[in-house]
Formats: structure tokens, sequence, C-alpha cells
């Protein structure tokens, strides 16, 4: 909420002044879905946006990198140091990297 003065207020909305970019991978039906993601988020309809992510990720899915791509994913991604004792013990981690540039 914006304060206004003499108690009044105003519901302030965040917006990114540059929206996100849509997927530009080469299948236009994901490209499509994850437009829908994006609009469903923008909109906080969140099962809607979480189906349409769902759908683009089941036509274009994650894969394994390459021996190229996981050396520069070796070279560049930041290192992570745990301890035995961390009381969150990491269980995962994921590597993202653009369809088209290093």
């Amino acid at each position: 909420m914006l304060a206004l003065g003499a108690g009044e207020t105003a519901p302030v909305v965040a917006r990114r002044s540059d929206p996100m970019p849509s997927c530009m991978c080469p299948n236009p039906e994901a490209m499509e879905a994850n437009g829908d993601a994006l609009a469903a988020h923008g909109e906080r309809r969140l099962k809607e946006r979480s189906e349409a992510y769902s759908d683009a990720l089941k036509l274009v899915p994650p894969r394994e990198p390459s021996a190229g791509e996981r050396e520069l994913i070796r070279r560049f991604a930041p290192i992570l140091l745990t301890t035995p004792d961390e009381p969150f013990a990491l269980k995962d981690a994921a590597a993202l990297m653009h369809f088209s540039e290093p």
C-alpha cells in the first residue's frame, strides 16, 4: 500500500518496465505455451501459469548437456561449497543455458 497522506492509501502494483522475453526455442507450440504462462503469471493466475509451463516443458523437455556445454557450465557457474553439518542439505542443483548463446 502507498500512503497518500491524511490516512489515505492506494494499492501499489509492482511492474517490470521491460516484460520478460518469451521462450525463443524453435518449437512454436512451446513458445505459445511459454507466452501463455508468462501472461498468466503477470495476472497472478498461478494454477494456469503452472499448467502452461508444464505444457512447454513437455514439448521441449530438459536434456543432458553436451560435453562442450558441460565444460562451459563448469567454467562459468559459481562454485557452491557446503559442509557435512550443513543444517539444510543440498538436494539438487540445475544449470540453465541459453539455447544459442554461450
